[in-house]
C-alpha cells in the first residue's frame, strides 16, 4: 500500500500543475490552428486555497457574445485527448481588456520560450496570488529573437490558410512585403510579412506576419522622440515595398473548415 506524506502529495500537486501547464499550450496551439487569434493566455490563482484558471483573450471574443466564443474554444478543446484543461477551468476576456494588456506587458518583459512565472499583488484589476503567463502563442519562427531584439515592440501572429494555396510561387512576390491597407485590425505599413511555417505535408500552413506599430518604414530619432518615415537615399523608395495583403486575409481558414480531398488529412 502506498503511503501518502505531505511530501508525496506536494509533488503530486506539482506534477499535476505542470501538466496543466503543458496542456494549456497544447489547447493555445490547437486555437491557433483552428482559425482562432490567441492575444494572451495566463493561468491565475487569485487565492491561496483556490484552483487556478486558465485566462484566454482573442480580439475575435465579443464580450457581448460570449455564448459564441466558448462555444468555439470547447469545440478546440474537445480535439484534444487526455488533456488536463477542463471548461470549468477557462475564462475568456477580451484581447483589449486590462488584465490581458498587463498580462502581455509582463510576458514582453521576460520574452522567451518558456512560460513567465509572476508572483505579484495584482495583474491589471485583478488580485492574484501568482500567474504563468504563456509566450506570445504561435510568434517563434527562425529569425524572430533577432527582431524582438531589435525592435521590443514587434510582436508576430500568424493566419492558417490551405497548403494549396500557400505554393512558393504564390508567396514570393510578398515575402518581405508590408501591408498597404488595414490588415488583420492593423494599420497600413505596420504588418511585415515573413512566410510560413513548415507545414510537414499538413493541409493547413501558418503564413507569420510581424506587427510593428511604429510602422516598418519608420525610424526612431532620438533627438525629437519620434518615428519618422526613412528612404533609401539613392532611390527615394521606402525600405520595405508596399503590398495588398488583403487575398491572404480571404484565404484565411475559418473555424469548422476541414480540407478535403488529395492530400488533406
Amino acid at each position: 500500500m502506498r503511503r501518502f506524506t505531505s511530501e508525496n502529495v506536494k509533488m503530486e500537486t506539482l506534477r499535476g500543475v505542470e501538466t496543466q501547464i503543458e496542456d494549456g499550450q497544447r489547447l493555445i496551439d490547437q486555437l491557433i490552428r483552428d482559425g482562432i487569434e490567441v492575444t494572451a493566455a495566463f493561468w491565475v490563482r487569485t487565492s491561496e486555497e483556490g484552483l487556478p484558471q486558465l485566462y484566454i483573450a482573442s480580439p475575435s471574443f465579443n464580450p457581448d457574445k460570449m455564448g459564441e466564443a466558448f462555444r468555439d474554444v470547447y469545440a478546440s478543446l474537445n480535439t484534444l485527448t487526455d488533456c488536463a484543461v477542463t471548461p470549468a477551468d477557462l475564462l475568456l476576456i477580451d484581447g483589449a481588456n486590462p488584465i490581458a494588456r498587463a498580462a502581455v506587458a509582463l510576458r514582453d518583459r521576460h520574452s522567451g520560450r518558456s512560460p513567465t512565472r509572476y508572483h505579484g499583488q495584482r495583474l491589471g484589476s485583478l488580485p492574484v496570488v501568482e500567474a504563468t503567463i504563456y509566450p506570445p502563442p504561435g510568434q517563434w519562427f527562425p529569425g524572430f529573437d533577432e527582431i524582438k531584439h531589435n525592435f521590443p515592440s514587434a510582436e508576430a501572429f500568424t493566419i492558417p490558410v490551405l497548403s494549396a494555396d500557400a505554393s512558393p510561387a504564390k508567396l514570393a512576390p510578398f515575402l518581405g512585403t508590408i501591408n498597404a491597407e488595414r490588415f488583420q485590425g492593423r494599420p497600413s505599413g505596420t504588418v511585415l510579412f515573413q512566410g510560413p511555417k513548415e507545414s510537414r505535408g499538413q493541409p493547413r500552413t501558418e503564413l507569420c506576419f510581424v506587427y510593428k506599430p511604429e510602422g516598418w518604414n519608420t525610424l526612431y530619432r532620438a533627438d525629437t522622440r519620434t518615428y519618422e518615415e526613412v528612404r533609401h537615399v539613392s532611390s527615394g523608395a521606402p525600405f520595405y515595398r508596399l503590398a495588398d495583403f488583403g487575398p491572404w486575409a480571404a484565404l484565411k481558414i475559418r473555424k469548422g473548415i476541414v480540407p478535403s480531398g488529395p492530400g488533406a488529412s
